[in-house]
């Protein structure tokens, strides 16, 4: 709680991106969460959160050099911590498959 206050971000503010994917085949590409978050940022106006922890360094680079969009980042937190403010979220998105060539957003 400590840390959304510290950001200005209030519970339900926010969508909370995570990678949580060590190894790359793993990995939702970089660009995707990327463009993902532009759309939802756009069209709903909340605020954007990425975590980032040692495994997952370059992929959250990648991401967040690519964004237009304000970015809160939170970096190298027990995953506890992580887990908590990802609850606080109004939508947490986490490490995906590859499905489509275009996330889906349903309304």
């Amino acid at each position: 709680n400590s840390f959304l206050l510290n950001s200005k971000l209030l519970p339900g503010s926010f969508i909370g991106y995570h990678h949580g994917a060590g190894k790359p085949p793993n990995r939702w590409p970089a660009a995707r969460f990327a463009e993902t978050a532009e759309r939802l940022a756009r069209e709903t106006g909340m605020g954007t959160l990425v975590t980032s922890g040692s495994f997952d360094r370059e992929p959250v680079g990648e991401m967040t050099a690519e964004l237009e969009t304000p970015v809160t980042l939170v970096e190298n937190r027990p995953i506890r911590d992580v887990a908590a403010i990802l609850r606080r979220a109004r939508l947490p998105i986490e490490r995906m498959l590859e499905i489509s060539a275009k996330p889906e957003i349903v309304r």
